[in-house]
């Protein structure tokens, strides 16, 4: 009656899977001792392939697990009608474990014992580093959707619209996905504890910081895009924190003290509880406005999701809220990351919806630099590199500079923009020492504006053929680029007298494989997350010991190159191999983002020889850190 339900997770990855001696304490013995109650078996990876320390899988007898499940729903009956088949399974197994050893059996019980009853499949994450998608599409290949009333996730990765992968676009993402195996499929939202981006890996008490404008966005973002079951609550987001200094601890939340968050789901109920969504949009000067229709009525709420906190918008005409429900004076006012709430008042529906769409920002800065930039050395001479975006409603012209410590302009460079113009803007500087910070200072319109940045050390080289080796000049390679009428060419010659025999279990670079890390539009820095991967960069791995159809494999956005484009010939001899990849013009068409790195796996030892042409390391997260070869500039990729 009160609109809660329980949710069970019926046998979660901690019941299939642990690391002794901590499973001896979950587990009862008899589990733990095998056959014939269960199946026990040991592995170093997961079932990506990556590398990780031995687990200990237990996968009960069929019989053992019918009667597990029959028991607890037979019991619990009408008073529980949803269940969620596994937390987080691609954490521990694998897509065809899941569905053959749990999924299937638990439905069939399931639909036995309650059919009334609601299942919840796939449970997919970002948590952790694992990409959410990749569980759930190959979940939904093995038909999931056939037996599931809702797919859910947990979208550890992409919490916030300011998100490196935005949450908007991985929910739209999902449910694209899925529609292609079920129309209408719901998706719910089942665990988010951490609410925003930004917090160190591991950083538990710094992530559960969150503030009362985290759960409002969070929520809104699910209900505008058709969630249809958001962000569960958390203890230890709805009450108060402990005032004691430098406690840090989980028990920093003593319950039955209402916090901020506590009072922000009272006034998300007041004003949207019921609700239907009737529109939404991300827009370019970085606001999120979504409308619902709440008892006949309209209610929006909008906010300033990329967190400038120098944009003002005027609501004259509006009745407006803030995210605790308290009336504001409305008029012009400057908009934060908390979510604003707007009601019709006396305004009729269209002309509510033609203002809201129709408000503009009136921005007090018209410049935005993104917030990491690259520290690239060239010939003898370092500059740094980046970008300058005009978000106002005129053109833009001034200079810009930069001061830290360690770090000088040898002259500030002059720029010129249109209206909503981007520019990639090389600035010589003068370098002592590591530098990690420093700050962008603009001068535009008699003003001067301040930007801190993050620096990224990196190189830029012509394109010539390339030679490098092994520490300990073992092996040997080559790689040259060269192009012909609208294609690219790369050959990479490696000089490798050992195969690595079957690949067996282990991952692509635990084998002889080249990996190219690919960033087709270097001088394309966003205003936040630049670092990360953009839609032009991609990474391949060729496996020139495989069969040609498993040859070339391809890890990337391909809305903007498609792995179909990409020709791939392999050519082997007894001193080695040669690689001739065939790309698209635009993936070298310009000055291109580029590593190589070599793997050498002399038989199935699991020994392992790696090197790569630039040494850059952590590439494999950050864009930034490829070294730039030089040709023409592509501007029209850096549109």
């Amino acid at each position: 009656e009160a609109g809660i339900a329980a949710l069970p997770v019926l046998c979660a990855n901690e019941f299939i899977i642990e690391n002794y001696p901590w499973s001896q304490q979950i587990y009862p013995d008899w589990l733990l001792k095998g056959a014939p109650y269960a199946k026990l078996e040991k592995s170093t990876r997961d079932w990506r392939g990556y590398n990780c320390p031995e687990r200990n899988y237990v996968f009960p007898d069929r019989a053992v697990l019918d009667r597990y499940i029959r028991t607890i729903v037979s019991h619990a009956g009408k008073r529980v009608m949803q269940y969620e088949i596994s937390n987080e399974p691609g954490c521990a197994i694998s897509p065809e474990q899941y569905m053959n050893i749990i999924f299937r059996p638990v439905t069939a019980v399931l639909r036995k014992e309650n059919p009334e009853a609601t299942i919840v499949g796939v449970c997919s994450t970002s948590d952790k580093g694992y990409q959410l998608g990749e569980f759930l599409k190959a979940c939904l290949e093995l038909n999931v959707a056939e037996n599931s009333d809702a797919i859910s996730f947990h979208p550890y990765g992409s919490p916030e619209l300011s998100s490196p992968d935005p949450a908007d676009k991985q929910i739209l993402t999902m449910k694209e996905m899925i529609s292609k195996y079920k129309a209408g499929m719901p998706i719910w939202n089942t665990e988010l504890f951490y609410l925003f981006s930004g917090y160190e890996f591991g950083d538990f008490y710094g992530a559960m910081q969150i503030k009362a404008h985290h759960a409002a966005a969070r929520y809104l973002v699910e209900l505008s895009l058709g969630v249809a079951q958001s962000t569960p609550l958390e203890s230890m987001q709805i009450w108060r924190e402990l005032m004691i200094p430098n406690y840090q601890h989980i028990t920093s939340w003593p319950d039955s003290q209402p916090g901020p968050v506590y009072s922000v789901y009272n006034a998300l109920t007041r004003f949207f509880e019921g609700a239907e969504a009737v529109s939404h949009r991300n827009s370019p000067d970085g606001l999120y406005r979504c409308v619902f229709r709440k008892d006949g009525k309209l209610v929006g709420a909008i906010w300033d999701y990329r967190k400038r906190g120098n944009v003002k918008l005027d609501f004259s005409g509006f009745e407006v809220y803030d995210l605790f429900g308290n009336p504001l004076p409305g008029g012009v006012m400057t908009m934060t990351d908390a979510p604003v709430y707007l009601k019709q008042g006396a305004l009729s529906e269209p002309e509510f919806l033609k203002k809201l769409d129709s408000l503009s920002a009136i921005l007090e800065q018209t410049l935005s630099v993104s917030s990491e930039a690259r520290l690239i050395e060239q010939n003898g001479k370092t500059v740094l590199l980046l970008g300058l975006r005009s978000c106002g409603m005129k053109d833009e012209s001034g200079y810009a500079g930069i001061a830290g410590k360690g770090i000088t302009a040898v002259e500030p460079v002059a720029f010129t923009l249109k209206r909503g113009e981007y520019a990639a803007l090389e600035v010589p500087v003068k370098v002592s020492g590591k530098v990690a910070e420093a700050e962008v200072r603009v001068i535009s319109n008699g003003k001067i504006w301040k930007f801190p940045v993050h620096l990224h050390r990196s190189r830029s080289v012509s394109r010539k053929p390339f030679h490098f080796q092994s520490a300990d000049g073992v092996l040997s390679a080559t790689a040259e680029l060269s192009g012909k009428s609208g294609k690219s060419l790369l050959r990479i010659r490696v000089n490798d007298t050992t195969d690595s025999g079957a690949p067996g279990k282990r991952a692509m670079w635990e084998q002889d494989c080249v990996e190219l890390f690919i960033d087709a539009a270097p001088h394309a820095l966003p205003e936040m997350h630049a670092d990360a991967y953009q839609p032009a960069t991609f990474r391949l791995f060729i496996m020139p010991r495989l069969e040609k159809e498993k040859q070339l494999v391809f890890w990337g956005d391909r809305s903007f190159i498609s792995p179909d484009s990409i020709g791939c010939r392999v050519t082997a001899d007894a001193s080695g191999y040669e690689i001739l990849l065939e790309f698209p013009e635009k993936a070298f068409g310009g000055e291109s983002g580029l590593e190589i790195k070599i793997n050498d796996a002399p038989g199935t030892s699991g020994n392992v020889r790696s090197f790569s042409l630039f040494d850059a390391p952590d590439v494999q997260k950050n864009r930034l850190m490829f070294t730039i070869v030089k040709t023409t500039q592509n501007k029209e990729l850096e549109k």
